[in-house]
């Protein structure tokens, strides 16, 4: 059902055939996007899309609706009494297996929405901020996800809002992810994370985590900068965490999102066996 389309400004993972319109007239899709729209009401949308994609979709929402783009970001007047503000996007994204419960991962969607609103509350700025998780097989974060991950990063005393990106950061944490891939073995990338989030050795963990990273730049250039690049686009909801803290965040996105972001030329026959919603 997917193909490979080469048209500049394309995804690269298309869809044509033919659908059938509300009222019942066949039209004939040729590189359509794969894309399924759950809900959108309000100020509230909900897609659900191959999991290969989700980063690039979620990316190429923040560009339009977000920072990037003149006149992208509109003003509102909620009629509270405080006058006029910029609007803001929250958002979540979950890779999850295909017949993972719905409801629940809907559920889960809206709960992590809720530590981006809350920041953008505190920090009293115009912003946006994305939250992620990836669920290996029907596993769940249970009631309160914001207490299972602040439990994850607990070794590091920072919180769950650590593991927020800015919305306008999601192409460039793309990019020093799949540069990561091109020059690091993942099972060094699985030794660092071990360290700092099994064992809860912080020190060791950013010390292994920074030979790691130069004995990589040695046989491929450029995997320093590239790590460098995803440290500095790490844990910039929290103010005053230092450069060493960032990096070992930046292990934990590397390592949460190594298998979901790809380049935007990945063949999807490649994925054929794992798609995920």
């Amino acid at each position: 059902l997917l193909s490979i389309s080469n048209q500049a400004g394309t995804s690269g993972w298309t869809w044509s055939g033919d659908v059938v319109s509300k009222v019942g007239a066949k039209i004939r899709k040729e590189g359509a996007f794969r894309l399924e729209t759950l809900l959108w009401g309000g100020d509230e949308i909900v897609w659900a899309v191959p999991a290969w994609t989700g980063w690039w979709v979620l990316q190429k929402f923040f560009e339009l609706y977000g920072r990037l783009g003149s006149g992208s970001r509109h003003e509102y007047d909620p009629a509270d009494g405080k006058g006029t503000r910029l609007l803001t996007n929250s958002a979540a994204v979950i890779f999850c297996h295909h017949n993972a419960p719905i409801h629940r991962i809907i559920s889960l969607a809206h709960k992590l929405t809720d530590k981006p609103k809350d920041i953008i509350r505190e920090l009293r700025q115009p912003g946006d901020y994305c939250a992620y998780q990836a669920l290996e097989s029907f596993d769940h974060l249970g009631e309160d996800p914001n207490n299972a991950r602040g439990k994850l990063v607990k070794p590091l005393r920072v919180g769950p809002e650590a593991l927020l990106l800015r919305g306008e950061d999601m192409g460039a944490v793309h990019d020093a992810i799949t540069a990561l891939q091109a020059g690091l073995a993942k099972s060094r990338l699985h030794d660092v994370l071990a360290l700092l989030y099994r064992d809860g050795d912080v020190a060791a963990g950013i010390a292994a985590g920074k030979k790691a990273i130069a004995r990589a730049d040695d046989d491929t250039p450029g995997t320093q900068d590239a790590f460098e690049s995803l440290r500095s686009l790490s844990a910039n909801a929290v103010p005053k965490v230092t450069q060493d803290l960032q990096g070992a965040i930046a292990w934990l996105h590397a390592g949460e999102l190594w298998d979901y972001i790809r380049p935007i030329t990945w063949q999807i026959g490649r994925a054929s066996c794992r798609e995920r919603v």
